[in-house]
């Protein structure tokens, strides 16, 4: 998003590292409603959602940064952009997804089906998903 020149100056479209917890308010949002909604989601990361990980950053990003958020056709984890670019597959639709990083950062897990569900996401932003291919984030 940063190499576009609409969004070159804001810091929110550049990469989000790891180590930014400014996802925290969100995180602790994420984990109380895994935990209130009996979904297994957590079973991965020891019961508690991290400001580091991917769901945590996305909804603070679409809450602290709207234009940003809704210019973003999809999210990667830096596990997968790097290999990504070394193979020269960017296309969000076919790049390859890392089941390590999806199984904590994403709450990815086969008991469940994958990825959260929909209703799960829906719970923490009635508007998160814009249409139905709005979620682009297979592992």
């Amino acid at each position: 998003m940063a190499l576009h020149p609409e969004f070159r100056d804001n810091l929110s479209a550049h990469a989000w590292l790891w180590k930014d917890h400014t996802s925290f308010a969100e995180a602790a949002e994420i984990t109380e409603k895994a935990r209130r909604s009996g979904e297994r989601y957590l079973t991965k990361c020891g019961g508690v959602y991290s400001s580091e990980w991917y769901w945590s950053k996305i909804l603070h990003c679409k809450r602290t940064a709207p234009k940003v958020f809704d210019a973003a056709y999809a999210w990667v984890e830096l596990a997968d952009f790097i290999p990504a670019c070394i193979t020269g597959n960017l296309d969000p639709k076919t790049l390859p997804r890392g089941i390590c990083a999806a199984g904590h950062k994403a709450m990815y897990g086969e008991l469940w089906g994958g990825l959260p569900d929909k209703r799960f996401l829906r719970a923490l932003d009635p508007r998160w998903f814009r249409s139905p291919s709005t979620m682009q984030c297979p592992p």
